[in-house]
């Protein structure tokens, strides 16, 4: 590796060195940057071996000497928020002559209009890449989108298989109705929460990619112990028989007339599920395919070890057939980013994924991203579910996803325990004769509410032979209470449990209901 890395990085700084700048920076680093506040900030890049660096910011200078490869870094004291532009200056050792030959000079370079603030990474499939020019309100929203403290960095698309030193971007922008439009509109709203909140600069970069699998984000080293995900797959490939096969179609059916049902639009539209096939929808065994760490090598690699306040994710809509499995890619994933960056367990937040007619194993993902948002560390997860559209899997309203995403950080990460973040959630269930009583995690003092003032909808409950029935519902307090004339004695419930729900349950502050089944999110 350390060959094809070494070939890899003279064959860009052959193409990036001059007689003029022998110093080569990265390219996270260029004018309009925002630099991370309150811890280390490396700073990095290439020159000749054994050459002297000299990086000056502010008050603070840094040397340092470059490698046998050429690479050098130093990092900077912690900074304080500063919305100062100010400029840095690296310089070399190295003295190199004019053209004329009549003057000495050290080669050096400078960047400029540097701010201090936040640093958010902003990645995931194609709901984050989605813009702002395509977002609900696109129009008002640019024209408003003047924001000088907030600078914005897209990395562009780069799929390779080896570590590369640097990303393919124009460099750092400052937030305006010119520069916004193309950029994540998630990654934007959630920016401008935070910015409207904290009055400090909060820098954005935008590395996703649409279609993409969380595999081709992970290092290869996410994988290497794997027996977690060897020992899921072995168990549920044991389990699934032709029988089992035979079951999971039929409750394919129940489910396509369950929601011919209630959508009649979409009758005659459902795919239909070849009996060879179905195995498919329920594993994934592409997690052995290390080739598909390109995006990582492209797009996440070049940007370590710059520092970074944490890391908003939307992606899983590629992975919809790994159920809990997807639990531990993400345990994969955040690990050894988090190992790569060396700031410890920084904040990671992601967001649930909406219900559309072409996941038709949304409810097992699901099940996957709940283990992940408790299982993983300092994580949590933010629901879109009442914004959902069932015919596009790229809702185009995203001013709330990135809202909520803020929220969750202003909560958990800048310690507004004042800010609710979380979804209400299933808690528990009490029988009360023909009846079942709902209780629910993180509702607030307002109580629940129907969203668009309509009976509860997409509720379900079952009696003792696990047959669901469509349920009436109304809200009692901070409880709900559910019932079916047709079921005397339910003993389950489940809402919203559908990859073509569309709920209308909700917290009086706005937050969703997240769905559940009883039987499972236990």
């Amino acid at each position: 590796m350390r060959k094809v890395k070494s070939v890899v990085l003279f064959l860009m700084l052959a193409g990036a060195m001059s007689a003029d700048a022998e110093i080569v920076l990265s390219k996270v680093f260029s004018d309009n940057m925002v630099l991370q506040r309150e811890m280390p900030v490396p700073v990095w890049g290439w020159g000749e071996p054994g050459e002297k660096v000299t990086v000056k910011f502010k008050d603070q200078e840094k040397t340092a000497i470059a490698d046998t490869d050429g690479k050098w870094i130093v990092r900077l004291d912690p900074l304080k928020a500063s919305a100062e532009a100010q400029a840095m200056t690296i310089s070399s050792s190295k003295i190199t002559q004019s053209p004329d030959r009549s003057i000495a000079q050290s080669p050096n370079l400078q960047i400029s209009n540097i701010l201090v603030g936040d640093v958010w990474l902003c990645s995931g499939q194609s709901n984050m890449e989605f813009p702002v020019k395509e977002s609900a309100n696109a129009t008002e929203d640019i024209s408003h989108a003047d924001y000088p403290l907030i600078r914005l960095l897209t990395v562009a698309h780069k799929s390779i298989p080896v570590p590369q030193n640097f990303i393919e971007s124009t460099g750092w922008t400052a937030c305006t109705p010119k520069d916004v439009p193309g950029f994540s509109a998630v990654g934007y709203f959630f920016g401008r929460k935070l910015f409207q909140e904290l009055n400090i600069p909060i820098g954005l970069i935008n590395s996703s990619r649409g279609g993409s699998a969380i595999e081709t984000w992970t290092p290869p080293d996410g994988f290497a112990n794997r027996s977690e995900i060897d020992k899921l797959v072995k168990e549920h490939k044991s389990l699934v028989t032709l029988d089992d096969k035979k079951k999971f179609m039929e409750k394919l059916c129940r489910e396509d007339q369950f929601v011919a049902s209630r959508y009649p639009q979409v009758k005659g539209q459902l795919p239909s599920w070849p009996e060879e096939k179905v195995i498919d929808y329920v594993l994934s065994d592409s997690y052995y395919t290390y080739k598909e760490t390109c995006n990582y090598y492209g797009k996440i690699y070049p940007l370590m070890p710059s520092a970074i306040k944490g890391v908003i994710w939307y992606q899983g809509e590629s992975n919809q057939g790994n159920g809990v499995l997807y639990a531990e890619k993400m345990k994969a994933l955040v690990s050894e980013w988090r190992k790569a960056w060396g700031e410890g367990d920084f904040p990671f937040y992601f967001v649930q994924i909406a219900p559309f007619e072409g996941l038709r194993s949304l409810t097992n993902l699901w099940l996957g991203q709940y283990k992940a948002a408790r299982e993983i560390k300092n994580c949590g997860m933010v629901s879109p579910v009442d914004i959902t559209n069932l015919k596009d899997p790229h809702p185009r309203i995203k001013e709330p996803v990135g809202g909520r995403l803020a929220l969750m950080a202003l909560n958990r990460t800048y310690g507004r325990t004042d800010t609710q973040c979380d979804s209400p959630s299933f808690k528990a269930l009490k029988n009360e004769s023909d009846k079942i009583r709902i209780s629910f995690d993180n509702v607030s003092s307002g109580g629940l509410v129907s969203r668009d003032g309509k009976p509860l909808a997409w509720f379900e409950i079952a009696g003792s032979d696990g047959k669901y029935m469509k349920a009436d519902a109304v809200i009692d307090g901070k409880t709900v209470v559910v019932s079916s004339p047709d079921i005397k004695s339910p003993l389950s419930v489940r809402f919203a449990w559908n990859y073509m729900a569309d709920p209308n349950l909700s917290d009086k502050n706005g937050l969703p209901v997240l769905p559940f089944d009883s039987a499972l999110n236990q």
